[in-house]
């Protein structure tokens, strides 16, 4: 049976910053096995009932509910773990959603749940949602409570980052991609490109220079209105002496 997934794929700093964090535990905990594919689930069990008819109302539904949404952000938030014992433990980077990660995974919930069978554990209700990143996965007890150990003395991730992408895969591969930068769907030899990648990259770090440059702009004008009153009346005492 087919297996579809909805992600949001990482990329850029945030997987570079994924990938270290991924290494220094398996180097120092002394974990083998594959890694974890760095990316942060959405939908999890999207599968449409009807074969190839209901996959591409799948495709179209999903670039058009993403198209609703503009770029979100969101930031890590520690490191935390489920139990899923005896052999599924899990070590992850806690993340705190945005409100509009939330709205988008739920939009595409209630528009799918119509003709594809969802996860009843997963994508049955709006709170249950715990977005994260995994570090390391598929331990026992003492290989988590080694991991956990060891991330107790890292230092805890508190970065905010941007979501550039959702992906929608059928069998682990690209069926189709969201770009929120460059607004529009990728097929899987574009969601793949190199240079359009790039294109994306450029978009993020223009975004981030602007929100720079928007912050530093307002904290220079709520220092010029707590600054003017001083002014104005230092202004009317040195006139008191002309």
């Amino acid at each position: 049976m087919d297996k579809y997934f909805i992600e949001f794929r990482i990329m850029g700093p945030m997987k570079r910053d994924i990938k270290a964090i991924t290494y220094e535990v398996r180097k120092n905990c002394n974990l083998r096995g594959a890694k974890p594919v760095p990316h942060i689930s959405l939908v999890s069990s999207p599968t449409p009932s009807s074969g190839k008819r209901d996959e591409r109302r799948l495709i179209a539904d999903f670039n058009e509910v993403c198209a609703r949404y503009p770029a979100m952000e969101f930031q890590f938030n520690g490191f935390g773990h489920f139990d899923n014992f005896p052999a599924n433990g899990v070590a992850k980077i806690n993340i705190i959603p945005s409100e509009k990660m939330l709205e988008l995974r739920w939009d595409l919930i209630n528009r799918l749940r119509s003709y594809c069978d969802l996860d009843r554990n997963y994508d049955a209700t709006r709170n249950f949602y715990t977005p994260h990143a995994t570090i390391a996965m598929k331990l026992d007890r003492p290989q988590l409570t080694r991991v956990m150990n060891h991330l107790s003395r890292l230092e805890q991730p508190r970065k905010h980052y941007y979501l550039a992408r959702a992906t929608l895969l059928k069998n682990s591969r690209i069926l189709s991609e969201y770009d929120f930068f460059l607004r529009k769907s990728l097929t899987r030899s574009q969601a793949l490109s190199k240079r359009i990648q790039a294109m994306t990259q450029r978009k993020i770090r223009q975004q981030i220079k602007e929100k720079s440059y928007m912050r530093e702009s307002m904290a220079a004008q709520q220092k010029f209105t707590l600054f003017h009153p001083f002014q104005r009346a230092f202004q009317k005492f040195i006139s008191l002496f002309k």
